[in-house]
């Protein structure tokens, strides 16, 4: 049931990119993981301190692995994200001229 949310997200963000045009590849790419990131970090927050209150009794290296998970997943969507909604190069409204 988490998969739809990330999906939603996924897409909403790719929308945002496309119609603002972001331009560098990495600049769409930071947005698009921090995007992700931000709700991952919400998530995992939420279920350690409210749902499971593990938050404290998990080890550090018990989140270290699980949010480096997390950051790896993000980064190949990302990835995916920022190639997807790439822009071609914006017309010029100056007209070509014959060399």
């Amino acid at each position: 049931m988490i998969y739809l949310p990330y999906g939603l997200l996924i897409i909403a963000t790719g929308f945002f990119l496309r119609h603002e045009r972001v331009r560098p590849f990495s600049r769409r790419f930071c947005l698009a993981l921090g995007a992700f990131m931000g709700a991952s970090l919400l998530l995992y927050g939420f279920v350690g301190l409210v749902a499971a209150r593990t938050l404290f009794a998990t080890p550090l290296a018990g989140h270290a692995w699980r949010l480096g998970l997390m950051l790896g997943l993000g980064g190949l969507l990302s990835a995916a994200v920022a190639q997807v909604t790439s822009t071609g190069q914006r017309a010029s409204s100056e007209p070509r001229t014959a060399a």
